[in-house]
């Protein structure tokens, strides 16, 4: 009996100078003396075994009401069945009855200082807290095990929800299959702390929506796993802010803006794609992931969510139009001069003898005026742009874009005084002509009175012998 109390003894003294940094005990309180003491085996599984290249690596901690109450190392018992054994006496606190602890569960945890994993290894009702109670003996000691892990993996992508909450520990699992999952896991969001929360016991929250792909971790040891976060925040409302876009051609910096700001998404923080489509590609396209107005014109641009939940599909659109102003950047003028005759309008036949540049400018507007150096008086020119030929005479015309007064281009103007009219006395039409066509219109022509006078033209006449049945023409002028 002696012999047994020494070796109680010295066991009691070894597993509380073994005691490592992982944990810190809490003692019975003071004059209290009663404790428990549990004999502990620890089965690594077929994988794994303590052996004195180890054993010191190893720690069980016993635990009240998450309370450390005892810690201990592996010890070498000496025996033949049992070489290496826990021995942790647990200390009790007692109330004024000395009760507070008896009957409650003792729980117990494992730590590997060489891995720094931290296990949980069960207990619960089976060994409870008792006044001098002993479980196990140094030979025979009580069971528990522990698969350690060699490796962390996370599923991967997780999807939250804003507003959602998700434990992570459902989505952890660990290798080898079936190995205890370790107890001491961090987690971590890394840099996405504006977007992402997460506990201390894997609690994964949305503090913001975002269409960025985040990241989870998490980490045992040396041992790390994760994971890509997808945050899901549906778009419920489209209002349009603004029906109507104008701007530049090739603006395409300009129209990508005003298309975000013409719609109001709500929430603003929405993750769902925004489609855009145009109805006239040559008009406005995307290019590299901005929208081009390439030409002149009008077009509508349709803006699209649609996405699907709980068997449900949601569709918001919207249009808006958008107008591209194509700006005139040069007038060309033609290679020939406007030639014409007093009194006629030119106002109309002018626009033949130059171009407004590019083709599809939106306002291809000019006015006119004579330029400096030009003669005066040759052609009219009125507030409204009406262009009239007053008297012959060259002169040149200055056309000059509405849109951009640096677009000009001058149109070289020939005025003639050509006849407008001839008249027969009335007498001389009475006459019946007969013989050769040319020389009757060689008479004919001294009797013919042209207006205005002075003409510079030409005319032609064409006369039909009566007698011969046959035409000859001829110009005189």
């Amino acid at each position: 009996m002696k012999r047994l109390s020494l070796t109680l003894a010295m066991l009691f003294v070894l597993a509380i100078g073994t005691w490592a940094d992982h944990w810190t005990p809490v003692h019975g309180e003071e004059g209290q003396s009663t404790s428990t003491i549990v004999y502990a085996e620890l089965n690594l599984g077929s994988a794994n075994t303590i052996n004195e290249e180890n054993y010191e690596n190893y720690e069980i901690a016993a635990f009240i009401d998450d309370e450390v109450r005892a810690v201990a190392k592996a010890i070498n018992v000496g025996q033949t069945s049992v070489k290496y054994c826990f021995v942790l006496n647990i200390p009790g606190n007692y109330d004024s009855a000395g009760e507070e602890d008896n009957g409650k569960s003792i729980t117990f945890k494992m730590f590997n200082s060489s891995t720094e994993i931290e296990y949980d290894l069960g207990g619960g009702d089976n060994i409870t807290f008792k006044e001098e109670a002993k479980y196990g003996e140094p030979s025979n000691p009580i069971k528990l095990s522990c698969v350690e892990v060699t490796g962390l993996q996370l599923e991967s992508p997780i999807t939250i929800k804003k507003g959602e909450k998700i434990d992570l520990n459902d989505k952890l699992s660990v290798l080898p299959n079936g190995a205890t999952k370790p107890n001491n896991l961090t987690w971590s969001v890394g840099n996405y702390g504006d977007y992402l929360q997460v506990t201390d016991k894997g609690i994964l929250s949305v503090l913001a929506a975002t269409r960025d792909v985040l990241e989870v971790s998490v980490s045992s040891g040396s041992l790390n796993a994760y994971a890509q976060v997808n945050i899901v925040n549906h778009a419920t409302d489209m209002v349009v802010n603004n029906g109507t876009i104008t701007v530049n051609k090739g603006d395409s910096v300009a129209l990508t803006s005003a298309l975000k700001s013409a719609l109001t998404i709500t929430p603003e923080d929405y993750t769902d794609v925004l489609v855009w489509k145009s109805g006239e590609e040559s008009i406005v396209k995307e290019i590299n992931g901005q929208w081009t107005p390439l030409a002149g014109g009008e077009t509508t641009m349709t803006a699209t969510i649609s996405y699907s939940e709980d068997n449900k599909t949601t569709n918001l659109s919207a249009d808006i139009k958008v107008i591209v102003y194509a700006p005139v950047t040069d007038i060309t003028p033609s290679n020939y001069k406007l030639e014409c005759n007093v009194g006629d309008d030119l106002t109309n036949y002018i626009t033949n003898f130059f171009t407004v540049n590019p083709e599809d400018a939106t306002n291809k507007s000019v006015t006119y005026s004579i330029p400096a150096g030009s003669l005066e008086g040759i052609v009219t020119i009125t507030d409204d742009n009406t262009i009239t030929a007053t008297k012959s005479g060259e002169t040149s015309i200055l056309v000059t874009s509405v849109d951009n007064s640096d677009a000009t281009t001058t149109v070289s103007v020939k005025v003639h005084n050509w006849a407008t009219k001839a008249t027969v006395p009335e007498e001389e039409l009475k006459y019946q002509y007969y013989g050769n066509a040319i020389d009757i219109l060689s008479d004919i022509n001294n009797q013919i009175t042209f207006l205005p006078e002075g003409f510079e033209a030409i005319y032609a006449a064409t006369l039909q012998s009566s007698n011969e049945g046959r035409s000859e023409e001829r110009r005189v002028g």
